[in-house]
Formats: structure tokens, sequence, C-alpha cells
């Protein structure tokens, strides 16, 4: 599921949800440290360059999970420039 979204405030919001393997607190403490990976061949740099692009256009990126099993929830916040 994707979602989109501009807000009162000039922010545009991008959500992207799942129902993949999702992830508990341990694992969400640690997903955007650089060299954390879940997977077996992953180099862990992905994420944390995604939210540094992220912040270094103003805005954030969050992920959320209810628990493994369970999904998981991408949100990505932007400020919107046009009027």
């Amino acid at each position: 599921m994707v979602i989109t979204a501009r807000d009162e405030v000039d922010v545009v919001a991008v959500e992207v949800a799942d129902n993949g393997p999702g992830f508990g607190p341990e694992t969400a403490a640690e997903l955007f440290r650089s060299g954390f990976s879940t997977k077996e061949r992953g180099s862990g740099v992905g994420l944390p360059g995604c939210r540094r692009i992220a912040r270094s256009l103003g805005g954030e990126l969050v992920l959320t999970s209810p628990g493994p099993g369970q999904g998981a929830r991408a949100r990505l916040t932007v400020p919107h420039g046009g009027r």
C-alpha cells in the first residue's frame, strides 16, 4: 500500500506499508545504524543513506512495525516548496 499526502504545514508525506516479516524494538533501534543489516548478505548502508538524503532535504525517514511477522511501514516526509 502506498499513501501520499500534503498537510497544512507544506510537508509532502509518502508512506509504504507491507505485510512482510516486520521487526521488533531491538531491530528498530538499529535500523539506521551504518553497517547494520538483517540480511545475510546486506551491507547496512541503504537505510542510513536514505535517511541522510531525506534529512539533507529538510525531511525525515521513519520505519515502524507492530512487531515480528506483522509487516512494516516506511514514512518519508519532505518540505513542499510550491504554493
